[in-house]
């Protein structure tokens, strides 16, 4: 491969990878309300604490007025059920079923396989490089924008 081809726009490179990684995920997605962005809330109420909705909706860099409608559909598919929050009695947090649960296990394995096709141009210690690097960035971005 040319020099050329290996280095261009940052950008460019961001929204075809972006869109690419769109187009594998939804098909996967489909049977998840909101496709990735339900699936990205379905995954992140069972993996991390957040005590409520409000936090959860920061987490994944949602609009707080569009979150209630996110969570709406994840609960009439089953996947998950508001909660009292432990630490505020007036707010709710999201938490899995155990349909949302095994749902989640089902799709995730999907994903990686999706997401191991995607990175197949690179080696495994590049794609691992990757994942974390752009982790770092997103995180970064992200508690950038909260403040």
């Amino acid at each position: 491969m040319a020099e050329h081809e290996e280095t261009c726009d940052f950008g460019w490179s961001v929204g075809v990878l972006n869109k690419a990684y769109a187009e594998a995920m939804s098909p996967i997605l489909d049977r998840i309300p909101r496709g990735i962005r339900g699936y990205q809330t379905l995954y992140a109420a069972a993996t991390y604490d957040l005590p409520t909705q409000l936090a959860l909706a920061e987490y994944l860099v949602i609009d707080k007025s569009v979150m209630p409608y996110v969570v709406d559909d994840l609960v009439e598919a089953g996947l998950v059920r508001r909660e009292p929050s432990p630490t505020d009695r007036r707010a709710r947090r999201v938490v899995p079923t155990d349909t949302g649960l095994r749902t989640l296990r089902e799709v995730r394995e999907a994903v990686a396989g999706a997401e191991a096709a995607l990175l197949e141009p690179l080696s495994a210690d590049d794609a691992a490089v990757l994942r974390r690097a752009v982790a770092i960035v997103a995180r970064t971005s992200r508690d950038g924008c909260a403040g």
